[in-house]
C-alpha cells in the first residue's frame, strides 16, 4: 500500500469517472435522460479537476525542461484536452434532454 503514488490514485479516480459514465449510460438506455444527465456531468467535472491536475504537473515540468519545445507541445495538448472537456459540460448542461453520451 505504501507503493501507491499520487498518479495511481489520480487513475483510481478516472476509473471511478468512468464508472459513474457508465452507470449514466446504463439510465440513458432506460430512456432516462434526467438521471444520466446528472451522472454524465459528474463524470466531466470529475475529469476536468483531474486534466487540471495533469495541466499543474506539465506546467511544472515545462518550467524545468531543458527542452521547451516538446514539453510546450504537451502543455498544449493539455490545455485542448482541458477546453474539450469543458465544452463538453456546457453543452451536457445546456442540453439535458440530449440521447448522445460525452465522450472524452
Amino acid at each position: 500500500m505504501k507503493d501507491i503514488n499520487r498518479e495511481d490514485v489520480i487513475f483510481i479516480i478516472l476509473i471511478g469517472a468512468i464508472v459513474i459514465n457508465m452507470v449514466g449510460n446504463s439510465y440513458q438506455k432506460k430512456n432516462r435522460s434526467d438521471i444520466a444527465n446528472k451522472y454524465y456531468i459528474s463524470a466531466l467535472i470529475i475529469t476536468i479537476i483531474i486534466y487540471f491536475y495533469f495541466l499543474h504537473i506539465n506546467y511544472n515540468t515545462y518550467i524545468n525542461a531543458l527542452n521547451k519545445y516538446l514539453f510546450r507541445v504537451k502543455l498544449l495538448g493539455t490545455c485542448f484536452l482541458i477546453a474539450g472537456a469543458l465544452c463538453l459540460l456546457y453543452f451536457q448542461i445546456n442540453d439535458p434532454n440530449s440521447k448522445i453520451a460525452p465522450v472524452i
